[in-house]
């Protein structure tokens, strides 16, 4: 679905298959992140995520990859940044320090 484009007016071509995976990406991770107190749904979501691409991304036996451009001398863009993006946002979503700082004792 990353690689869903749209002609705007004939000038160049929207990627709306990016535009709306790296988001939804992004809010699944951070909404995992705020309702846990610990990390471990997010990490094993990201970990999920991360391995499903880079799965993807490999060649079947059969010849046919799933995420073109993630092998060498593909030249396809689209393929190249669902790869590395997905890969960032997980990174920084998790690396990213608990918003809120210290919370006070409860008596």
């Amino acid at each position: 679905m990353h690689q869903i484009s749209v002609s705007v007016f004939g000038l160049f071509d929207l990627p709306i298959g990016l535009i709306i995976a790296l988001p939804a990406e992004t809010l699944l991770l951070v909404g995992l992140r705020m309702s846990f107190a610990s990390r471990l749904a997010s990490i094993l979501a990201g970990i999920g995520l991360v391995g499903m691409v880079a799965l993807l991304a490999l060649p079947s036996p059969g010849g046919s990859i799933l995420i073109p451009g993630s092998v060498a001398g593909a030249e396809n863009v689209l393929g190249t940044v669902w790869l590395i993006g997905s890969t960032l946002v997980a990174v920084v979503v998790l690396a990213w320090p608990r918003l809120g700082g210290a919370r006070p004792a409860t008596k």
